[in-house]
C-alpha cells in the first residue's frame, strides 16, 4: 500500500487550509441533485476532478455505484453521462460513458482496478480485490481518499469518437483502459438544460445506485476553462498530465481561486453550494458532512 503522500505546506504542493469538511453519503439513499444546468455536450473538452473516500467495508450487491452523472429525467439517451464504480462483478472496474444520442451514438471506457497494468497504481491485486474502506491494498492518501481525474476530449458534431477520447488518472497516474467501445457519432440533441447527480443516477434517482462514500473538492471544467484556473495560479501548463498534477497537488486538495469562468467548484464545507454562488446542489434523505476531509 502507498502510505506516504506529499501534504506539503511549501511552495510546490500546498494543501488548502480551509478544507475542513467533505460530503458524506450513507450508500443507502443519500444523494444530491442540481437541476436546470446547461448541458455538457460531446463536442467539447470536459474534465472531472474528485476526491473519493469509499466508506463501504464490503459491497452488498452488484449495483453500479454512482460517483456523478448527467441526465434528463426519464431520458438516459440524450446527453447522458455516467461515472461509476462497479464492484463484485469479477471485473472490479470504473466506467465512464457518454451517450450523445442513444446507445448507438456513444462512447464507453472502462478501467479494471486489478489489471496487470493498473494494479501498481491502484493497489488492487485482481478482479476480486475491491475498493473498500477496509482494504489496505488500495492506494489512498493518509485520510483515506483517492483522487480521480477524468479527461474527455470531444470531437466536432458528425464525427466519431474513438477509444482514446477519455483518460482516467488515479492519484495523479494514468490508468490503462481495459475496455473501449465506439459506435456512432457525436451528435447535438438540441437539449439545453439537464440535471447533475452525485451518488445517484439522475435519470431515475434510483437509490440502488447510491454510493457509501465521502466526496471532497469536486470540480468540473468544460471547454478548456481549466486554463483560466492555471493562469490564476500562475502556472503555465501544456499537457493533460500538467493539469492532473495541478489538481492532484501531491496528495491533497489545493486552494482554487474563484473565477466565474470555471463555476463548478464544490468544496463541501458544510454546504452544497459552489464557491461563486448561484444554484447549489440539493441534498436528499439526510445527506450530511464529515470532518474527515481529503
Amino acid at each position: 500500500m502507498l502510505t506516504a503522500f506529499a501534504r506539503k505546506f511549501g511552495p510546490t504542493n500546498i494543501c488548502d487550509p480551509n478544507n475542513l469538511y467533505a460530503l458524506s453519503m450513507d450508500g443507502v439513499n443519500d444523494y444530491a441533485l442540481k437541476g436546470g444546468v446547461g448541458v455538457m455536450k460531446g463536442n467539447l473538452r470536459h474534465i472531472w476532478s474528485m476526491w473519493i473516500n469509499i466508506q463501504a467495508p464490503y459491497w452488498p450487491n452488484t449495483a453500479l455505484r454512482w460517483f456523478w452523472g448527467q441526465s434528463i429525467f426519464n431520458n438516459n439517451l440524450e446527453d447522458f453521462i455516467r461515472i461509476y464504480y462497479q464492484p463484485l462483478t469479477a471485473v472490479n472496474l470504473i466506467e465512464f460513458e457518454f451517450r450523445y444520442n442513444g446507445t448507438a451514438n456513444s462512447t464507453k471506457v472502462q478501467w479494471a482496478l486489478g489489471s496487470a497494468a493498473n494494479s501498481p497504481i491502484t493497489g488492487s491485486t485482481g478482479s476480486g480485490d475491491y475498493w473498500t474502506s477496509t482494504n489496505t491494498n488500495i492506494n489512498k492518501n493518509p485520510n483515506g481518499y483517492v483522487h480521480l481525474m477524468f479527461i474527455y476530449n470531444g470531437t466536432s458534431y458528425g464525427n466519431s469518437t474513438n477509444g482514446t477520447s477519455t483518460d482516467l488518472y488515479w492519484n495523479g497516474q494514468l490508468l490503462t483502459r481495459t475496455l473501449n467501445t465506439k459506435s456512432g457519432t457525436v451528435q447535438n440533441t438540441g437539449a439545453t438544460t439537464t440535471t447533475h447527480g452525485i451518488s445517484v443516477n439522475p435519470y431515475n434517482n434510483a437509490t440502488t445506485n447510491c454510493t457509501n462514500m465521502y466526496m471532497d473538492q469536486f470540480a468540473i471544467f468544460s471547454g478548456g476553462s481549466e486554463q483560466f484556473l492555471a493562469n490564476n495560479l500562475g502556472l503555465s501548463l501544456l499537457t493533460d498530465q500538467d493539469y492532473v498534477d495541478m489538481m492532484y497537488n501531491g496528495g491533497c486538495p489545493r486552494y482554487l481561486p474563484i473565477d466565474t469562468r470555471y463555476p463548478f467548484i464544490y468544496n463541501f464545507e458544510n454546504s452544497l453550494d459552489h464557491d461563486i454562488g448561484g444554484n447549489p446542489y440539493t441534498g436528499y434523505n439526510g445527506i450530511t458532512y464529515t470532518s474527515n476531509h481529503a
